[in-house]
């Protein structure tokens, strides 16, 4: 999903295992070179491996240390430990990176050896080292390129700075050739996908697949009833390369919404006529945090909401929807109260519409005010 480079590899090395028959490793001196002739092997029915097939691919153009921060970047946007100009195989990393097509990397390399060449040229110019000419044209041209670093200096922080990872995912939503999962909405509809990406996000469907156990989010309801398994009666420990199907309680919708928050990470405010509290349902079913945190933000808060936005934070234990509502009520009991005062000011002047209002009021709890039921629900754990 990362490297067009690496996705060739293993596509070649599924296409041999499948035309030999046998596993490409180690042990049968069968590994697949990152400089062998792709075009030679022949096409495979399928790209996938046989299931529990373990592909090896050997990396023989380059370092174990560029080889480890290569196969880093295919998971994470960029290394964790920062590069440094003076890390001698700064030059050997960034090749590699133009030739597996990691562009953030690779514009990170250039960045880093080019700040490095700016910082040496600025300390001979300090020193008197420069030879300048002293001439006007000279000035023009150093100027010149002065600015044309500057220029390719931001064009590579931009680059830099592009977020990655979550369209490069989001790929794997339409490239089903390396699927390892199919999860069943109901319905039926049907939405292959990557163990390793799903179980990275959810602690349940890693439960599910990977086994383990699992306790459910900070809302104590966890997932929770029937409805969701395996379709088949497999256990945990399936096979790499096994498909296997998990039959999900949701509709088609909500997995969708699942499924692209796992890859990209992101959650898109929902459409005007979907209801805007399943994403935090389906959130919390699957203990995704960050989707529930975000989902939660997108509950519309109101007058005429809050109650119920109130009873779902509760549920839930969305303590951040539960804060919102209170304010909301609070606020709405401020008004309420100032409409009031208000009426019973103007009480003398028509006493039937002071009495209308004091009854109004006495509906929000045995003291009159709505202040004090909402002061009533925050004393509640």
């Amino acid at each position: 999903l990362r490297s067009p480079r690496f996705r060739a590899l293993l596509t070649a090395a599924a296409a041999k295992e499948r035309s030999l028959g046998a596993v490409v490793g180690p042990a049968d001196g069968g590994d697949l070179g990152q400089d062998a002739d792709l075009s030679s092997l022949p096409e495979p029915p399928s790209q996938r491996p046989a299931a529990g097939t373990i592909l090896h691919v050997a990396l023989t153009s380059v370092s174990p240390a560029v080889a480890g921060i290569l196969i880093e970047c295919c998971y994470v946007d960029l290394p964790r430990s920062p590069l440094s100009p003076l890390e001698p195989r700064l030059r050997e990393l960034r090749a590699a990176a133009a030739e597996f097509g990691l562009t953030r990397l690779e514009a990170l390399c250039r960045l880093v050896l080019k700040s490095a060449v700016a910082a040496g040229a600025s300390a001979i110019g300090a020193h008197g080292e420069a030879g300048a000419t002293g001439s006007d044209g000279g000035d023009d041209q150093d100027e010149e390129e002065d600015e044309g670093r500057g220029e390719e200096a931001g064009r590579l922080a931009r680059l830099v700075a592009t977020d990655t990872l979550g369209p490069d995912l989001a790929l794997g939503l339409l490239d089903t050739r390396w699927h390892d999962v199919v999860l069943v909405a109901q319905g039926g509809e049907r939405f292959p996908a990557h163990r390793a990406i799903v179980c990275a996000r959810s602690p349940f469907l890693r439960m599910l697949l990977l086994g383990g156990s699992w306790a459910s989010g900070a809302g104590g309801s966890g997932v929770g009833g029937a409805g969701i398994g395996a379709t088949e009666d497999q256990d945990s420990g399936a096979l790499p390369g096994e498909v296997v199907e998990v039959a999900l309680p949701d509709t088609a919708h909500a997995v969708w919404r699942l499924l692209v928050h796992c890859y990209t990470g992101y959650l898109q405010p929902p459409s005007s006529a979907a209801d805007p509290s399943l994403d935090l349902v389906t959130a919390d079913r699957y203990g995704c945090e960050r989707m529930r945190a975000t989902a939660a933000a997108m509950v519309p808060v109101g007058p005429n909401s809050a109650i119920r936005a109130l009873e779902l934070a509760d549920a839930l234990g969305a303590a951040v929807l539960r804060e919102r509502a209170l304010a909301c009520l609070v606020e709405a009991a401020a008004a309420a109260s100032t409409r009031h005062a208000r009426a019973r000011s103007r009480s003398t002047a028509a006493p039937s519409a002071s009495a209308s209002s004091s009854a109004r009021m006495a509906e929000f709890g045995p003291t009159g005010t709505m202040a004090a039921a909402v002061a009533r629900i925050r004393s509640q754990p």
